[in-house]
């Protein structure tokens, strides 16, 4: 698994992914959640791979999806999850 990374490194990267990872198309993008808090995205069907957020390796990906032209996630902490949603898949809110 690739090391963590920092805003600012090169933006495309190889990612050896695990059959366990997530996968969900949204946005016209491909999206992969990790189960250490990473969300990956994907702009040439998943040859490469950049990281786009990260929510700490407290938290685990549990789903990615697409409605109403927003992406969600559900985010895992401990026996706990919650919702995310984004526009762009950058900048995150909860949903109240």
């Amino acid at each position: 698994m690739a090391a963590p990374l920092m805003p600012g490194l090169p933006v495309a990267l190889q990612v050896v992914a695990a059959p366990a990872l997530l996968h969900s198309q949204a946005l016209g993008r491909t999206f992969k959640g990790t189960p250490d808090g990473w969300i990956l995205e994907s702009l040439d069907i998943g040859k490469t791979w950049r990281p786009i957020a990260n929510f700490g390796t407290h938290c685990s990906i549990q789903a990615l999806f697409e409605r109403q032209d927003k992406i969600h996630a559900q985010v895992g902490v401990l026996a706990h999850s919650f919702l995310l949603v984004s526009t762009d898949a950058r900048m995150w809110r909860t949903l109240s």
